[in-house]
């Protein structure tokens, strides 16, 4: 197992809300592709904090890419609801810009 995992995953050991870890764990299996592990922890991350922004650009994608377009529709869209409250412009215009391309597609 790569020791970059092993090592976020001993963070989550230590504290199972520990949010950035689970983010950064769920980034670590989207960049090996291991793309069912990313989404279970991409997941888990908005169980745990449904306000943490990041997540949706990558969520979304990841199901885009796993072909579960409607999924990747609503949880763009729901990052954008999150955006506005937070008043983030740009991760609110990376939202938008993804629902677009999907949309193109």
């Amino acid at each position: 197992m790569n020791s970059r995992i092993e090592q976020l995953l001993e963070f989550i050991e230590e504290d199972s809300n520990d949010v950035f870890s689970r983010y950064a764990l769920a980034l670590e299996y989207w960049n090996l592709n291991q793309l069912e592990e990313a989404k279970s922890s991409f997941y888990k991350v908005l169980e745990i904090d449904k306000e943490y922004l990041a997540v949706y650009y990558h969520l979304g994608k990841t199901l885009q890419v796993t072909n579960e377009i409607d999924d990747a529709l609503s949880i763009f869209k729901q990052g954008i609801e999150v955006a506005q409250k937070q008043n983030n412009h740009k991760t609110k215009a990376e939202l938008l810009t993804a629902i677009d391309e999907l949309e193109d597609l």
